[in-house]
């Protein structure tokens, strides 16, 4: 007989199943990724499976939404213990978003991408994501007459992202420089 899970069983097998989900994503791309390894090793059945998520890709999703909200609280934490940042406190965030492991789009090709955007149009419009992000750094900084449109600082956030996403097409070897540049001008944008 198959489980019936309670809501908190529920949100708890959910979870479970976004990080196996990601781990075996990372380990193998969305393709070679099947809804059976995902039942498995969550020991669920695959038609329980299908009550939580309707479709392999909107799964995927899900993962890409619990993960950001898992940065967004990170970012949060980090800004709590402050007053108001400086640039090092803003170069900190800006490095922990450009850097984070827990980016699907890390672990994806152009055709994995491709095809998520056509079974799931919303999962790739990060445009709220990053605009929250620029809003929670700029509405944290006290102390500067410089009015900064968050607008351009989600655009840099958006830029270092691909910039890591994409390294393969650029100069390897000096990324972390093109990072760091990158970082700096963010930086010189907003206290100026």
């Amino acid at each position: 007989m198959p489980n019936i899970f309670k809501n908190e069983n529920r949100d708890r097998v959910k979870e479970e199943m976004y990080q196996i989900g990601f781990k075996l994503i990372k380990k193998y791309g969305i393709k070679k990724t099947c809804v059976e390894d995902i039942t498995k090793a969550t020991g669920i059945a695959k038609g329980t499976f299908y009550n939580f998520f309707e479709t392999k890709e909107k799964y995927i999703y899900e993962i890409i939404l619990y993960n950001r909200s898992k940065m967004k609280n990170k970012i949060q934490e980090m800004i709590s213990q402050k007053d108001s940042l400086k640039k090092g406190d803003v170069r900190k965030i800006l490095l922990e978003l450009t850097f984070d492991s827990s980016n699907i789009y890390t672990y994806l090709d152009d055709d994995d991408i491709r095809g998520l955007e056509l079974k799931v149009p919303e999962s790739t419009s990060s445009k709220s994501y990053d605009n929250d992000m620029a809003l929670m750094i700029l509405n944290n900084i006290h102390g500067t007459n410089h009015i900064c449109d968050y607008k351009i600082v989600s655009n840099y956030i958006k830029i270092l992202s691909l910039t890591v996403m994409h390294k393969e097409k650029m100069q390897e070897t000096v990324i972390n420089e093109t990072i760091e540049l990158l970082i700096g001008s963010v930086n010189n944008y907003i206290f100026s």
